[in-house]
């Protein structure tokens, strides 16, 4: 990156780290409905599927089964 902007990054030691931001940081949050200024609640569950013999978690839920989504809650950052 040419600014050198950085990021902060929580570590497993509970510590804060500072790291060049890639893609996919970027994109959950600028995706992020906080960042719109909405409310948003109930976007993520736990359910187990097997892909190619493998356990996988899913975790997002598409946004028609989102249990609240308030636009305008709040000022927009």
């Amino acid at each position: 990156m040419e600014h050198g902007v950085q990021l902060p990054v929580p570590t497993r030691q509970g510590d804060t780290a500072w790291r060049r931001p890639t893609y996919a940081m970027l994109y959950r949050m600028l995706s992020n409905p906080i960042y719109g200024g909405a409310y948003a609640y109930g976007k993520t569950e736990r359910t187990l599927h097997y892909d190619g013999g493998e356990p996988r978690a899913s975790t997002r839920k598409p946004r028609a089964r989102w249990l609240a989504l308030i636009p305008h809650a709040h000022e927009a950052t």
